[in-house]
């Protein structure tokens, strides 16, 4: 069977969109090529003709991402925080969002690597003249960020952006700065030529465990709207001078080897990097490392300065609420204390834009498009999304426990 053969996909139904539970097997006719296999995927000798198998895997395909966005809506509509167990659908969907930002806005120019590939591999061998990409960091797999790349002069340079900061819980064994001490830098200047030159500035918006894509789909946005700034970071980066604040200052090096430095990117950046920021402490801060009238700049469509923004998404969540209503219901006469965390949810509003944007992609996309989004989703066909299995038992951060 060649490449250009069709064959038939069976994979399980799970929740539908809406969440009601259905049972069976449904079948589609798609291109060998365009197939990577994953759990719960068989593949069988062609039926369809050609015109019913590509409506039939975009229909499919449009079904899988409502039954996605349909899991985190119904998360933040009950004030659910999205945690691990979600990771495998952010992971699915990653590669069809891409592409629909990639359709929606060609400037932006961004590649995604896989898991399996290395960033510093790609870099050598594309030696790209300007590029956006979103990576695994080295060192710490499961985690992506974004970086924006320029060829000067005969000299690469590479800005990357973490959401995560290396401040907080800095101490800890295994924390952020831990690992990039022990793990990042390390393979950072074994694996990068001489002639590149890394700075990764930090910008401490992400605080949960689980929503860096998100975060990194922001940033390569952030990073395209923002190309002269951008530019004129990567001639400072290339000079291994520090680099500039808004006022004047020197960037603080949180952590630094050869090849490759990380910097407090609060007093680098311009406002719309951290419109998303988890944390209020963390515009205050960036607040104070910058001009008092940033404190005013509009940052959204509605001209909202940061503090308004935040504001309009500011929730309040409660420590593992299904356990501490459990603990309610079984030991009265215990005094359970249930702690609570004040963020913005504006980065999950965002994953939920990023998928109707992606839904419309899938209308016009490539077959192959539709195809890849089905084989991912087939990875997780065993424990599929939708309301109807949101698992909130494993749930660290949700509503109050009186309201379960």
């Amino acid at each position: 069977m060649g490449l250009d053969a069709r064959i038939e996909l069976r994979f399980r139904r799970g929740s539908d969109a809406g969440g009601a539970a259905s049972a069976g097997i449904e079948a589609l006719h798609v291109p060998l090529r365009d197939v990577g296999f994953g759990a719960g995927l068989i593949a069988h000798a062609p039926q369809q003709n050609a015109d019913s198998s590509t409506a039939s895997a975009r229909h499919f395909a449009i079904a899988r991402l409502d039954q996605v966005k349909a899991h985190f809506q119904a998360l933040l509509l009950g004030n659910w925080s999205p945690g691990p167990t979600d990771d495998k659908y952010d992971a699915a969907i990653l590669p069809a969002i891409v592409a629909a930002e990639n359709d929606r806005s060609p400037a932006l120019n961004l590649t995604l690597l896989s898991p399996k590939e290395d960033f510093a591999s790609w870099l050598k061998a594309t030696r790209p003249a300007r590029a956006r990409v979103m990576f695994p960091m080295p060192g710490n797999d499961a985690h992506y960020v974004t970086a924006d790349i320029r060829r000067i002069g005969g000299k690469t340079s590479v800005i990357v952006i973490e959401p995560l900061s290396l401040k907080d819980n800095a101490d800890l064994k295994d924390s952020t700065r831990d690992k990039y001490e022990k793990r990042t830098l390390p393979l950072l200047k074994k694996a990068l030529k001489s002639d590149v030159t890394l700075s990764v500035l930090t910008v401490d918006t992400q605080k949960s465990t689980n929503d860096c894509r998100v975060f990194a789909l922001s940033a390569a946005a952030k990073l395209a709207d923002n190309a002269f700034l951008i530019d004129s970071l990567h001639q400072q980066n290339l000079s291994r001078q520090p680099i500039r604040t808004a006022l004047g200052q020197d960037a603080e090096v949180l952590a630094s080897t050869r090849k490759v430095r990380v910097l407090d990117g609060k007093g680098i950046l311009p406002p719309a990097f951290v419109k998303h920021s988890q944390s209020r402490t963390t515009l205050s801060n960036w607040l104070k490392a910058n001009p008092p009238a940033f404190a005013n700049a509009g940052v959204n469509k509605k001209d909202q300065s940061l503090a308004d923004r935040f504001d309009d998404h500011r929730k309040t969540r409660y420590d593992k609420p299904v356990h501490s209503r459990f603990m309610q219901d079984n030991l009265p006469d215990l005094e359970v204390q249930v702690r609570n965390l004040t963020f913005s949810t504006s980065i999950e509003q965002k994953r939920l834009t990023y998928l109707d944007r992606a839904i419309e992609y899938l209308r016009h996309a490539p077959e192959g498009e539709c195809s890849r989004l089905l084989a991912s989703m087939g990875d997780v066909s065993n424990d599929p999304p939708g309301p109807a299995n949101l698992r909130l038992d494993d749930r660290d951060w949700g509503p109050h426990p009186d309201s379960l």
